[in-house]
């Protein structure tokens, strides 16, 4: 598996409800392998209407997705239906 923004690889094997995040600026430069079904009880919580449910809670983490000097990407994930979506900041 390489990473698709600086061609760094691994060796690990990832299935394919694997999310794959690699942050170059992470100390080891290691490639971060998040699972789809992530635990939500880690991940901070906030009031947000689901776009799929309706559901009026949801966790969120954010993620550089794009270059450093631009805002990172809020992600939610649904505490009911685990329906994840993004917020451009």
């Amino acid at each position: 598996m390489a990473c698709p923004n600086c061609g760094e690889s691994t060796d690990k094997q990832v299935s394919p409800k694997e999310k794959v995040k690699h942050t170059p600026e992470e100390e080891a430069d290691e490639v971060v392998v998040r699972e789809a079904n992530e635990d939500l009880a880690v991940l901070q919580k906030t009031r947000v209407e689901c776009p799929s449910c309706g559901h009026k809670e949801a966790a969120y983490w954010f993620e550089q997705t794009r270059s450093a000097d631009e805002a990172p990407t809020r992600f939610y994930r649904c505490m009911k239906c685990r329906q994840t979506w993004r917020e451009y900041s």
